[in-house]
């Protein structure tokens, strides 16, 4: 192999890496893009179960609160 094949051999597999890295980082964004919507989708969740918390253990209490004034009376 001379110098203008090996070079040209060369510049074919310089392209190629060129194209795989693209493709990398195009599938990379997408990843990313998908990271993104499922983080504001489990936040949103993680809102939804602190208001629901906050309402159980608000009818904890009035149960408690129900059942010792029960108790009392009797």
């Amino acid at each position: 192999m001379n110098v203008e094949e090996r070079l040209g051999a060369l510049e074919v597999a310089v392209a190629r890496l060129e194209e795989r890295v693209d493709g990398h980082e195009e599938y990379q964004r997408k990843q990313n893009g998908s990271i993104q919507k499922m983080e504001a989708r489990i936040d949103k969740i993680g809102e939804r179960f602190d208001k629901l918390y906050f309402w159980i253990i608000g009818i904890c209490g009035g149960l408690a609160l129900d059942l010792f004034l029960r108790l009392i009376g009797r």
